[in-house]
């Protein structure tokens, strides 16, 4: 990140007050890290929108690019999801079948020549917008046999 000064000159008035005064007319500055480089360079400027403008420029020229995303195998997701339903602890059940479902879906792919995930499915989850559903608890009151009943009652 570049950061933007004025350089005082010799016979500014603010020069004691150093970089963090900007009110003046001396020239800008830029000093910082882009591109994994040091630079320290006068902007050849005192107006602060074309120095920010240079420096933005400069920032987006110069900075390195974001690497691809690896693509995300079929088989990798399926072994992400199933660990993440051992961490929901998942009855074993609903985990049997979700294996039975990645065996026909591992047969479709196979026979197609597919082997990567598809349809932005790495980086928007499709399932993200659902809600989870209302579970509303009815109370349930103890039990009490006919015989404990009759006790209360006193009949007997």
């Amino acid at each position: 990140m570049l950061n933007i000064y004025r350089r005082h000159k010799k016979n500014c008035e603010h020069r004691t007050e150093g970089r963090k005064y900007r009110r003046c007319r001396c020239p800008l500055w830029v000093d910082g890290i882009v591109g994994g480089k040091e630079v320290r360079k006068s902007l050849g400027t005192a107006n602060w929108e074309k120095g920010n403008d240079k420096v933005r420029e400069w920032e987006f020229r110069e900075s390195e690019p974001l690497p691809a995303p690896e693509p995300i195998t079929i088989q990798l997701a399926q072994e992400r999801l199933l660990a993440d339903m051992a961490a929901q602890k998942l009855a074993e059940s609903t985990i049997v079948k979700y294996r039975q479902l990645f065996k026909q879906m591992n047969a479709f792919a196979q026979d197609r020549g597919l082997r990567y995930l598809d349809r932005d499915w790495v980086t928007k989850n499709p399932a993200a917008r659902l809600k989870a559903p209302k579970v509303t608890l009815c109370p349930t009151l103890p039990y009490t046999s006919g015989r404990d009943a009759a006790d209360t009652r006193g009949d007997g």
